[in-house]
């Protein structure tokens, strides 16, 4: 969509505010609350035509003892998750340190605190039959975390499976908004 500059004494119309207010950054797709003690939690048709790119933002979540991950694994139209050729990096750092993490298997990681975690994770590409990449960016009290990379796999997904490295979720909610395009 064309940007339409308005000049003084101009009206402004509805047509013309329903354009701008439907064609304005991020809109909500999908959501899940999590329930308590769950393995994991998938998001379903969260990924179509419509966006390329999309948020997932974590609120209120908590990981059972000895959780310090987030696994995410893409999920085909046929409920099925991919479970190779995926790579990501990361760091991690308290307030006064720094350690690297490298992965490459079965799934994207993100970091994830045992209490009260809040964190967003980009996600570009997961409908279109090409790569697919995310990044993340997490913090609380003890650490700020980044974690991106690539799943290198040409295919279609629709949807998101999150489950912690061990133990369980519990409460709160993941929500998926789309990047509207221009």
């Amino acid at each position: 969509m064309a940007i339409k500059t308005f000049t003084t004494g101009e009206v402004l119309t509805a047509s013309d505010t329903n354009t701008y207010l439907a064609n304005s950054g991020l809109v909500y797709v999908a959501s899940a609350n999590v329930g308590s003690g769950v393995s994991s939690v998938t998001i379903t048709n969260c990924f179509n035509t419509t966006y390329d790119a999309y948020e997932v933002v974590f609120s209120n979540v908590d990981g059972s003892t000895g959780t310090s991950a987030l696994i995410l694994q893409l999920v085909d139209s046929g409920g099925t998750p991919a479970t190779t050729n995926y790579k990501s990096t990361g760091f991690y750092m308290t307030y006064v340190s720094t350690t690297l993490n490298g992965i490459n298997g079965t799934a994207w990681e993100a970091s994830l605190s045992a209490s009260n975690f809040g964190g967003k994770i980009s996600i570009f590409n997961p409908f279109l039959a090409v790569a697919s990449y995310y990044n993340s960016t997490t913090a609380d009290d003890t650490y700020f975390r980044v974690f991106g990379g690539i799943h290198t796999t040409a295919s279609s997904y629709v949807s998101l499976k999150i489950a912690p490295n061990s133990g369980t979720l519990t409460g709160g909610n993941i929500v998926v908004y789309g990047y509207r395009k221009a």
